[in-house]
């Protein structure tokens, strides 16, 4: 059950990195509950419709993205699962060619089951470290 719980969810996830690939907003919405709350490390609470807003002059300002969302582990818990993953990106802004960027952030969260399969309910940002790589012979 557990195995099978765990494919299901990292199949959410999934569908979300290749969302974050594509640059495509509403796909990210697709995979949560209209009232998702993204908590980050600040302690800053996010309604998912307020992050749709930023994430949208967000994701344009990208020239390119390689993301992954890998389950760590997963739990269930009667309709809910909660969920701990690694996420990472890979991205280059379009104004800097010269610099590649890399996000390495560990997550929680809260999975309800619907009857469009698993909805990401809560996010808890768990830690977040960036690196800026130069590259010296791009003009």
């Amino acid at each position: 059950m557990k195995a099978q719980l765990r494919k299901e969810i990292q199949g959410v996830f999934n569908r979300l990195a290749l969302s974050f690939d594509k640059k495509d907003v509403s796909g990210v919405v697709a995979s949560v509950l209209p009232d998702a709350v993204i908590l980050y490390l600040d302690a800053t609470a996010m309604p998912i419709q307020k992050w749709r807003a930023g994430a949208k002059a967000d994701f344009s300002a990208t020239q390119s993205m390689r993301s992954k969302f890998k389950v760590d582990k997963v739990e269930p818990a009667g309709k809910n699962a909660m969920a701990w993953y690694t996420e990472t990106h890979d991205y280059v802004f379009k104004g800097d060619k010269k610099l590649r960027y890399c996000s390495l952030n560990k997550w929680s969260a809260v999975l309800t089951k619907t009857s469009k399969g698993w909805k990401i309910r809560y996010f808890v940002q768990l830690f977040e470290a960036i690196k800026v790589i130069e590259f010296k012979n791009k003009k």
